[in-house]
C-alpha cells in the first residue's frame, strides 16, 4: 500500500509539472506530452522492484487510464491533449505498461534454472518498457527536427529520419541492458538480435498511427524478446 501510495502520488506531481510548464512556461503540448510519456516509462520501471502482485499495477494503471479518458471528456490536462491531432496514445500508455507487467510476471512464475535468476528476466519487462519510454519520444522530436524523408502512413506524416533515430536509440538501450544483466541475453544471437529488434521496433512504430504505437511497441518488442530468449 505504501508504494501504491508513493508512485501514485509521484504520478501526479509529473502530471503537475507538465501541467505547469504548460500553462506557465509556455511549452508547447507536443514537448509536456513526452516529458510526461518518458517520465511516466521511468517510474514504471519500478513496478517489479516494489510490487509482487499485479492488482497493485492495474490500481495504479487503472486509476491513471480513468484519469486520462476523463481529461480528454472534461477539458482538463491539456499539457497532455493539447495537441492538434487524434491520438490514443495517452490512453493506451497504462494498458501496455500492466499487460507488460502481466506477461513479465508469467515469465518468472514459469522460469526455470536455464533462463536464470529472475533479476534476469527483468529485461523481458525494462527493454520493452525503455524503448516505449525512450526511442518513440525521440523519432518523434527528431522527425519534426529534421524532417527527412517525410512519407504518408495512412494518412499521417512520419519520416525515416524519426525513424532512424528510433532503430539507434533503440540498439542504445539493448546495449545498455547488455551491461546491466550480463551476457545472458546476448550469448547465442549478440548483433543479429541488435539488428531484428532495432529496424522491427522501428518499422512498428512506423506504421502505427494515431497513438496506438504505445501498444505496439511494448507488444512487437515483447515478442521478438520472447522468440530470441523464452
Amino acid at each position: 500500500m505504501l508504494w501504491f501510495l508513493i508512485l501514485g502520488s509521484i504520478f501526479l506531481l509529473l502530471f503537475a509539472i507538465g501541467e505547469y510548464l504548460f500553462r506557465r512556461r509556455k511549452w508547447d503540448a507536443e514537448h509536456t506530452r513526452k516529458l510526461v510519456h518518458v517520465g511516466s516509462g521511468l517510474l514504471a520501471l519500478t513496478f517489479p522492484l516494489v510490487f509482487e502482485n499485479h492488482w497493485w499495477v492495474l490500481g495504479l494503471c487503472g486509476s491513471f487510464y480513468l484519469i486520462l479518458i476523463s481529461s480528454k471528456k472534461f477539458g482538463f490536462l491539456e499539457s497532455i491533449n493539447g495537441v492538434d491531432r487524434i491520438t490514443y496514445g495517452s490512453d493506451l500508455f497504462p494498458v501496455a505498461v500492466y499487460v507488460l507487467f502481466l506477461w513479465y510476471q508469467r515469465n518468472v512464475g514459469s522460469a526455470t534454472p536455464e533462463i536464470g535468476l529472475s533479476y534476469k528476466l527483468l529485461y523481458l519487462y525494462y527493454h520493452p518498457l525503455l524503448t516505449l519510454a525512450i526511442c518513440d519520444p525521440v523519432a518523434a522530436l527528431v522527425g519534426r527536427r529534421f524532417q527527412w524523408i517525410p512519407l504518408t502512413v495512412f494518412g499521417h506524416t512520419k519520416t525515416i529520419a524519426g525513424s532512424l533515430a528510433f532503430c539507434i536509440t533503440s540498439i542504445t538501450i539493448c546495449i545498455g541492458l547488455y551491461y546491466v544483466f550480463g551476457e545472458y541475453y546476448w550469448k547465442e544471437f549478440g548483433i543479429l538480435y541488435l539488428l531484428v529488434t532495432g529496424v522491427v521496433t522501428a518499422v512498428a512504430e512506423f506504421i502505427s498511427t494515431k497513438g496506438i504505437d504505445n501498444f505496439v511497441i511494448v507488444a512487437v518488442a515483447a515478442i521478438l524478446d520472447y522468440l530470441f530468449f523464452i
